[in-house]
Protein backbone atom coordinates (compact mmCIF):
# COMPACT_ATOMS: atom_id res chain seq x y z
CA UNK A 1 0.00 0.00 0.00
CA UNK A 2 1.37 3.45 -1.37
CA UNK A 3 2.90 5.90 1.94
CA UNK A 4 0.03 8.05 1.50
CA UNK A 5 -2.62 5.65 1.11
CA UNK A 6 -1.28 4.24 4.28
CA UNK A 7 -1.17 8.00 6.47
CA UNK A 8 -5.27 8.56 4.82
CA UNK A 9 -6.11 5.45 6.62
CA UNK A 10 -4.34 6.05 9.75
CA UNK A 11 -6.48 9.47 9.84
CA UNK A 12 -9.19 7.48 9.38
CA UNK A 13 -9.05 5.58 12.00
CA UNK A 14 -8.16 8.24 14.36
CA UNK A 15 -11.05 10.45 13.24
CA UNK A 16 -13.24 7.01 14.69
CA UNK A 17 -11.30 6.79 17.89
CA UNK A 18 -12.15 10.54 18.53
CA UNK A 19 -15.69 9.44 18.37
CA UNK A 20 -15.38 7.87 21.96
CA UNK A 21 -14.41 8.74 25.27
CA UNK A 22 -12.02 6.38 27.07
CA UNK A 23 -8.79 6.75 29.27
CA UNK A 24 -5.49 5.55 28.56
CA UNK A 25 -4.52 4.13 31.84
CA UNK A 26 -7.46 2.22 31.91
CA UNK A 27 -6.04 0.29 28.77
CA UNK A 28 -4.31 -3.01 30.85
CA UNK A 29 -0.68 -2.84 30.58
CA UNK A 30 -0.20 -6.51 31.26
CA UNK A 31 -2.39 -8.90 29.28
CA UNK A 32 -1.97 -12.86 28.92
CA UNK A 33 -1.09 -13.77 24.88
CA UNK A 34 -0.01 -11.98 22.57
CA UNK A 35 -3.77 -10.59 21.22
CA UNK A 36 -6.05 -8.50 23.12
CA UNK A 37 -9.21 -6.47 22.49
CA UNK A 38 -9.82 -3.12 23.51
CA UNK A 39 -13.73 -1.41 23.44
CA UNK A 40 -14.16 1.83 23.61
CA UNK A 41 -17.67 3.29 24.47
CA UNK A 42 -19.16 6.15 23.31
CA UNK A 43 -20.33 8.32 26.38
CA UNK A 44 -23.87 8.88 26.30
CA UNK A 45 -24.85 6.01 23.50
CA UNK A 46 -24.48 1.77 23.73
CA UNK A 47 -22.12 2.22 20.16
CA UNK A 48 -18.62 1.53 21.10
CA UNK A 49 -15.46 1.09 18.65
CA UNK A 50 -13.71 -2.36 19.79
CA UNK A 51 -10.05 -2.27 18.49
CA UNK A 52 -7.52 -5.54 18.45
CA UNK A 53 -4.32 -5.23 20.00
CA UNK A 54 -1.19 -7.13 19.28
CA UNK A 55 2.08 -8.02 20.88
CA UNK A 56 5.17 -8.56 18.85
CA UNK A 57 8.28 -10.96 19.52
CA UNK A 58 10.13 -7.55 21.03
CA UNK A 59 7.10 -6.72 23.19
CA UNK A 60 6.01 -3.99 21.69
CA UNK A 61 2.35 -3.53 20.85
CA UNK A 62 0.34 -2.20 18.17
CA UNK A 63 -2.96 -1.70 16.63
CA UNK A 64 -4.15 -4.00 14.23
CA UNK A 65 -5.56 -1.68 11.64
CA UNK A 66 -9.56 -2.57 10.73
CA UNK A 67 -10.65 -3.31 7.38
CA UNK A 68 -12.29 -1.25 5.37
CA UNK A 69 -15.68 -2.67 6.23
CA UNK A 70 -15.56 -2.83 10.29
CA UNK A 71 -14.01 0.39 10.55
CA UNK A 72 -17.34 1.96 8.27
CA UNK A 73 -19.75 -0.15 10.48
CA UNK A 74 -17.78 1.16 13.23
CA UNK A 75 -17.99 4.84 12.30
CA UNK A 76 -21.62 4.69 10.90
CA UNK A 77 -22.97 3.69 14.59
CA UNK A 78 -21.19 6.44 16.30
CA UNK A 79 -22.11 9.03 14.15
CA UNK A 80 -25.76 8.17 14.25
CA UNK A 81 -26.16 9.69 17.29
CA UNK A 82 -24.10 12.52 16.64
CA UNK A 83 -26.61 13.30 13.62
CA UNK A 84 -25.17 10.90 11.08
CA UNK A 85 -22.71 13.26 9.29
CA UNK A 86 -19.20 13.38 9.82
CA UNK A 87 -18.74 16.84 11.15
CA UNK A 88 -16.31 19.59 9.92
CA UNK A 89 -12.76 20.35 10.36
CA UNK A 90 -13.10 23.49 12.73
CA UNK A 91 -16.71 22.08 13.90
CA UNK A 92 -15.20 21.92 17.56
CA UNK A 93 -14.70 25.74 17.68
CA UNK A 94 -19.01 25.68 17.97
CA UNK A 95 -18.21 24.50 21.77
CA UNK A 96 -20.83 21.78 21.32
CA UNK A 97 -19.35 19.50 23.74
CA UNK A 98 -16.97 19.14 26.56
CA UNK A 99 -14.26 17.83 24.35
CA UNK A 100 -14.88 20.73 21.69
CA UNK A 101 -14.43 23.03 24.79
CA UNK A 102 -11.03 21.70 26.07
CA UNK A 103 -10.04 21.38 22.42
CA UNK A 104 -10.56 25.04 21.83
CA UNK A 105 -8.88 26.45 24.85
CA UNK A 106 -5.70 24.81 24.56
CA UNK A 107 -5.72 25.39 20.79
CA UNK A 108 -6.16 29.32 21.06
CA UNK A 109 -3.60 28.85 24.33
CA UNK A 110 -1.20 28.14 22.21
CA UNK A 111 -1.47 30.67 19.82
CA UNK A 112 -2.18 33.19 22.50
CA UNK A 113 -0.24 36.37 20.80
CA UNK A 114 -2.52 35.68 17.62
CA UNK A 115 -5.94 34.00 16.86
CA UNK A 116 -5.48 32.12 19.36
CA UNK A 117 -6.75 34.68 22.23
CA UNK A 118 -10.53 35.35 21.05
CA UNK A 119 -11.04 31.59 20.89
CA UNK A 120 -9.90 30.95 24.14
CA UNK A 121 -11.90 33.60 25.46
CA UNK A 122 -14.87 32.09 23.82
CA UNK A 123 -14.71 29.03 26.13
CA UNK A 124 -14.68 31.03 29.48
CA UNK A 125 -18.30 32.43 30.76
CA UNK A 126 -17.79 35.42 31.64
CA UNK A 127 -21.26 36.81 32.02
CA UNK A 128 -20.57 37.49 35.72
CA UNK A 129 -17.88 39.95 35.21
CA UNK A 130 -18.51 43.55 33.84
CA UNK A 131 -18.13 44.02 30.03
CA UNK A 132 -15.35 46.22 30.29
CA UNK A 133 -13.35 43.75 32.67
CA UNK A 134 -14.14 40.84 30.61
CA UNK A 135 -10.91 40.98 28.68
CA UNK A 136 -8.21 41.36 31.11
CA UNK A 137 -10.11 39.39 33.35
CA UNK A 138 -10.48 36.43 31.21
CA UNK A 139 -7.10 36.53 29.73
CA UNK A 140 -5.92 35.79 33.89
CA UNK A 141 -8.53 33.23 34.29
CA UNK A 142 -7.37 31.77 30.56
CA UNK A 143 -3.50 31.70 32.43
CA UNK A 144 -4.71 30.54 35.24
CA UNK A 145 -6.32 27.74 34.13
CA UNK A 146 -3.46 26.37 31.69
CA UNK A 147 -1.13 26.46 34.44
CA UNK A 148 -3.54 24.00 36.73
CA UNK A 149 -4.07 21.75 33.76
CA UNK A 150 -0.04 22.00 32.91
CA UNK A 151 0.12 20.89 36.75
CA UNK A 152 -2.26 18.37 36.59
CA UNK A 153 -1.21 17.13 33.19
CA UNK A 154 -3.77 16.59 31.13
CA UNK A 155 -3.98 13.09 29.25
CA UNK A 156 -5.48 12.71 25.70
CA UNK A 157 -8.55 14.54 24.86
CA UNK A 158 -10.44 11.67 24.48
CA UNK A 159 -10.79 11.27 27.85
CA UNK A 160 -13.20 14.22 28.03
CA UNK A 161 -16.61 12.96 27.43
CA UNK A 162 -17.99 14.23 23.51
CA UNK A 163 -21.75 13.38 24.82
CA UNK A 164 -23.69 17.18 24.03
CA UNK A 165 -26.00 16.35 27.14
CA UNK A 166 -23.55 15.30 29.43
CA UNK A 167 -24.09 18.49 32.32
CA UNK A 168 -21.24 16.46 34.79
CA UNK A 169 -18.47 19.20 35.76
CA UNK A 170 -15.30 17.71 34.53
CA UNK A 171 -13.02 16.61 37.33
CA UNK A 172 -9.83 16.15 35.87
CA UNK A 173 -7.75 15.86 38.85
CA UNK A 174 -8.87 13.88 42.37
CA UNK A 175 -6.10 13.57 44.67
CA UNK A 176 -6.54 11.76 48.28
CA UNK A 177 -8.87 13.44 50.67
CA UNK A 178 -8.31 16.45 52.96
CA UNK A 179 -10.39 18.94 54.62
CA UNK A 180 -10.40 22.13 53.57
CA UNK A 181 -12.62 25.04 56.33
CA UNK A 182 -13.57 27.05 53.37
CA UNK A 183 -14.42 25.39 50.44
CA UNK A 184 -16.10 22.07 49.70
CA UNK A 185 -14.51 21.37 46.51
CA UNK A 186 -10.86 21.52 48.14
CA UNK A 187 -11.82 19.62 51.02
CA UNK A 188 -12.72 16.39 48.79
CA UNK A 189 -9.33 17.49 47.08
CA UNK A 190 -10.82 17.74 43.61
CA UNK A 191 -9.65 20.02 40.65
CA UNK A 192 -13.47 20.86 38.92
CA UNK A 193 -14.11 22.55 35.94
CA UNK A 194 -17.67 23.14 35.31
CA UNK A 195 -18.60 23.12 31.69
CA UNK A 196 -22.06 24.22 31.34
CA UNK A 197 -24.88 25.12 28.44
CA UNK A 198 -25.45 28.87 27.16
CA UNK A 199 -28.96 29.41 26.18
CA UNK A 200 -27.36 31.62 23.47
CA UNK A 201 -25.92 29.37 20.50
CA UNK A 202 -25.93 26.39 22.81
CA UNK A 203 -21.92 26.78 23.29
CA UNK A 204 -20.15 24.48 26.24
CA UNK A 205 -17.97 27.54 28.59
CA UNK A 206 -16.03 27.26 31.30
CA UNK A 207 -16.33 28.65 34.72
CA UNK A 208 -13.66 30.68 35.52
CA UNK A 209 -12.77 30.34 39.48
CA UNK A 210 -12.62 26.80 39.55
Amino acid sequence: MPRPEQLERVRDLFAVIDLTTFRVWLIPSQTPGNTFQVRLDQSGTDASLTLAMLRDDKGNRRIRMPDEAALDAARHALLAARGGQPLAADSYKRLQIPRDTMRSFLEGMSDWNGAGRALTLSTLDLSGIPEVLRDPQGALAAQYLRRVLDQIGLIGLQSIPNDGADRTPLCPFQPPRRTHRHCPERARGRCCVEVHHRNRGGCRQYLPGY
